[in-house]
């Protein structure tokens, strides 16, 4: 065998490793976010007036997930079970924020919210 077969056999199991290592990592990194219990975040947005707000963003926290009101002012909305404040916004509207709403694992925590004209 030649000197530089070695390095070469050498350098593709090195790869080999580290390609297992990275998907391994990957794998392990999705674990903990697809066994994290779910709940659902349901509710509707109204104006002052108690008329439906379509297309208002309802966001389970700051940087959480977030789903937009249909035109009868509902949304529905699955996350992690745990304690959000929740953002509501819509462009011509005042942002609200409706805090502490505790969304249990396997169940659904129902709220409303009220947008206020504003900027």
């Amino acid at each position: 065998m030649r000197p530089d077969t070695h390095l070469l056999v050498a350098s593709q199991t090195r790869r080999r490793v580290l390609t297992s290592l990275l998907a391994l990592t990957l794998l392990l990194a999705s674990l903990p976010a697809a066994a994290q219990p779910q709940g659902t975040l349901r509710g509707i947005v109204v104006t002052e007036a108690g008329s439906p707000i379509a297309g208002a963003t309802v966001r389970a926290g700051d940087n959480g997930p977030a789903v937009m009101t249909d035109a009868s002012g509902l949304f529905n909305l699955k996350v992690p079970a745990k304690t959000y404040d929740v953002i509501v916004s819509k462009k011509g509207f005042a942002t609200e924020r409706v805090p502490g709403v505790a969304v249990p694992a396997g169940k659904t925590a129902d709220i409303s919210a009220l947008l206020k004209p504003g900027k």
